[in-house]
């Protein structure tokens, strides 16, 4: 829990918790743009 890995490990998974609540009203535009936006490609 102390380590710098697992944190951001926890980060990926609290990111698209949020994001599935918009996928509703927009599924590809919302999921794919967010994605870009926050740049997880990177």
């Amino acid at each position: 829990m102390t380590d710098p890995e697992d944190v951001g490990e926890e980060r990926t998974e609290n990111v698209p918790v949020p994001e599935e609540t918009d996928e509703v009203e927009r599924p590809d535009v919302d999921g794919q743009t967010t994605l870009e936006d926050w740049g997880w490609s990177a």
